[in-house]
């Protein structure tokens, strides 16, 4: 900016000295540019002056502006764990005993002080310390933001839930106590009074505020919380209406026209009169209407209880058909992984019946599924992992990567979301009894699981154990893949060492401490395979490698992405100058496999899966070839499954 004011363009202000001469002379063109640039200067300092004025003044305007945050509010998710103990007590004390009171111990007793009144009056006490609280509660906007301003706190409060909280934490009892007027306490009045105590239920709503502060500390999955609510809810509606059914009943103008009437004047072992009595019928009542049974022991003899019965029936069967269809359906969905496996399981029980399987082979499938369940629930819970944000994950990673990538000593020192990386790309895979494991790949055993290492005097590796170590190492000539067969089902976490070097460019520092760990097993195996001739017939390859590298430098022709650049190159068979785009699709493949069937080798895995392609390749072959050269490049699973069809054919 101050470059822009000392360069101003001339105005005809700053000329007018010298508009009388059409034609300066050097004395008057020195004389210009000195007084243009001292005019330049000064308007500068007065332009610096009146910017930082501007921003004084903008800062004062943004100071006034800023949201205050008063020192008389309370965050609420900080608060003593003792005051919500005392709210929660508060609000079972008015959905429970409330309700009980008024219906059946109100009408019995007079207005005195007992243990009743006095827990009445400490519930009462509690809601209006609460009440104040709520005027220094900081409170949540829709789009997450916390509100601090003590004016909007308060401003907030008494246009929303302030009335609510009051007629709630009216001390009803307490009134109706002191009031000494004869027709206050009437009796029609004195009946009114107790059904407005009723308005105490409003308090409820406040309830899942505490729901909400609480809910990350409770470890039970959605669907079990589901049921216990369902549950919960319904024990409360037939709570309810239990005790309107005795309001009803005790609030009869006749006690002998009621639906107690039949229990007064009939021969019992218990009195009708006593609360305990008349909650239990309520309740057995409010039961029967729920559920739809109706036994029809308990009727209604005044207008009242009919149209309370009614009201009750309509409700309660909403209510009821809800609680049925949420319950079955929550627990139809309580373990996803579980209904999946099982549909999976029905699916190759059907293939093993369709395909009139052998029986001990088909004994031995269903072995293997009933065990590869926690399998499913591993793999599914990794897949899991990325919904989190990247801090949760790597806390979440440090307790689990002590199961297997630690358990590899040249793992266990490096950096976290390097073995974060490493833990992604891990596979696991269920090995059956006196099945052999002859895999290149690094392999951390994880459950209770046997490997017998047949090629080290027949030692055992158990949980815990990493086997391959070496794995890095890709020439045959300085390792061997050892022999293993496991004892019993074992899971393994399984590391390939391709997977490992492409996320071992986004590290550098470790791919170089690995590549030195590389070294050391190479040169242990080749002492162990060869002796010293080895290591020095190890030590002149590298030089001569190194020697070429330096002397030659090898050019890596660009892999064919043209569509029908590629299809040219297929139809030559020339599919290994196509790029993995076009050897991923099976049309382009199906072209190359009528020129050679040796195109079948460089096909995805994908592609070399599909059984239309295994059979266009072994036609192609021939029945002679096919074994040589298709079979070798034909997945694991799908080999097995062509090798048992040989077997039985032959």
């Amino acid at each position: 900016n101050i470059t822009l004011v000392m360069a101003p363009a001339p105005n005809k202000r700053w000329l007018s000295g010298f508009s009388s001469r059409s034609v300066f002379s050097d004395e008057s063109k020195h004389h210009y540019e000195s007084r243009r640039w001292n005019l330049t200067r000064s308007s500068a300092k007065r332009a610096i002056q009146r910017v930082t004025t501007f921003e004084t003044s903008l800062g004062r305007v943004a100071a006034t502006r800023a949201p205050k945050h008063s020192t008389y509010t309370i965050d609420p998710n900080r608060l003593d764990p003792y005051y919500d103990i005392a709210l929660i007590f508060a609000i079972l004390f008015t959905a429970i005993v409330t309700p009980a009171e008024i219906g059946f111990i109100a009408f019995t007793r007079n207005e005195s002080i007992d243990w009743l009144f006095f827990l009445n009056q400490v519930v009462n006490i509690i809601f209006v310390i609460d009440i104040f609280l709520n005027f220094f509660f900081a409170f949540q906007l829709p789009n997450d933001t916390w509100v601090k301003d003590h004016r909007q706190i308060i401003h907030h409060y008494l246009c929303g839930n302030f009335v609510i909280d009051l007629i709630a934490s009216f001390p009803y009892d307490l009134i109706m106590y002191m009031v000494r007027s004869k027709t206050i306490r009437s009796l029609s009045a004195m009946r009114i009074m107790r059904i407005i105590r009723l308005l105490k239920l409003l308090r409820l709503s406040r309830s899942s505020r505490l729901i909400r502060r609480y809910r990350a500390d409770i470890s039970l999955s959605f669907g079990l919380i589901n049921v216990a609510y369902f549950m919960i809810v319904s024990l409360i509606v037939a709570h309810w209406i239990a005790c309107a059914w005795g309001i009803v009943g005790n609030a009869s103008s006749s006690i002998e026209n009621s639906w107690m009437t039949p229990f007064r004047d009939g021969d019992f072992a218990w009195s009708i009169n006593a609360p305990k009595n008349q909650y239990l019928i309520s309740l057995y009542m409010s039961i029967m209407v729920l559920t739809t049974v109706g036994f029809g022991d308990v009727v209604p003899k005044t207008l009242a209880e009919y149209t309370l019965l009614t009201l009750a029936i309509l409700v309660g069967a909403f209510i009821w058909a809800f609680i049925i269809g949420s319950v079955c359906g929550t627990i139809a969905n309580l373990d996803l992984i579980k209904i999946v496996h099982r549909q999976r399981y029905d699916q190759i029980n059907d293939l093993l019946i369709d395909m009139k399987i052998p029986s001990t082979l088909a004994h031995r499938v269903r072995a293997y599924l009933y065990q590869s369940e926690e399998v499913d629930r591993h793999i599914e819970y990794s897949s899991l992992m990325s919904y989190l944000s990247p801090t949760l994950q790597q806390e979440i990673a440090e307790n689990l990567l002590k199961k297997n990538v630690c358990k590899v000593h040249y793992f266990f020192s490096r950096t976290l979301k390097f073995k974060m990386a490493v833990f992604k790309i891990l596979e696991t895979r269920l090995y059956c009894p006196k099945e052999d494991i002859a895999t290149p790949h690094l392999i951390v055993i994880m459950n209770n699981g046997i490997v017998q290492l047949l090629h080290q005097n027949w030692q055992l590796a158990i949980r815990g154990d990493a086997l391959n170590l070496d794995f890095m190492i890709k020439s045959k000539k300085y390792r061997k893949v050892p022999h293993m067969r496991c004892l019993s089902y074992t899971e393994v976490n399984i590391l390939s060492s391709e997977a490992l070097e492409k996320i071992l460019v986004q590290f550098p520092k470790e791919r170089i401490l690995l590549l030195w760990i590389k070294i050391f097993y190479a040169i242990r195996n080749c002492r162990i395979f060869y002796g010293m001739p080895g290591l020095c017939r190890l030590a002149s390859h590298s030089l001569s490698i190194d020697a070429e590298q330096k002397t030659t430098k090898e050019i890596k022709p660009t892999p064919i992405d043209d569509l029908q650049l590629g299809l040219k190159a297929m139809q030559s068979g020339n599919i290994v100058a196509c790029s993995e785009r076009l050897r991923d699709n099976e049309l382009y493949v199906e072209i190359a496999l009528e020129h050679s069937a040796y195109a079948f080798q460089f096909a995805s895995l994908r592609v070399r899966s599909s059984l239309k392609i295994i059979l266009i390749a072994i036609q192609k072959a021939g029945n002679s070839h096919w074994r040589e050269v298709v079979l070798p490049h034909v997945p694991e699973d799908v080999r097995d499954l062509i090798n048992y069809l040989l077997a039985l054919k032959k």
